[in-house]
């Protein structure tokens, strides 16, 4: 059997608030929870066999910057 580093302490809230909520997303479980959790963390405890992980399709809604023209008065029109 593969030896591991003990767990963190920000894996074993993460584990203890998996317990407590259930099936929640890295989104999900910040929320609920207040802290920051991030992936690694949570590939961690899976790594080690302590959570499962499902793919799970959700909408997200983007924000997106584009560059666009903005237009502004030069001179009037041009007299003959």
């Amino acid at each position: 059997m593969r030896k591991f580093a003990p767990l963190s302490d920000m894996a074993r809230k993460a584990l203890q608030a998996l317990k407590e909520h259930g099936d929640l997303t890295l989104k999900e479980l910040n929320e609920k929870t207040g802290e920051k959790f991030n992936s690694s963390t949570l590939n961690a405890l899976k790594t080690r066999g302590l959570v499962n992980a499902e793919p799970k399709e959700v909408e997200v809604v983007v924000v997106r910057k584009d560059t666009v023209n903005v237009y502004s008065f030069a001179q009037d029109e041009p007299t003959e």
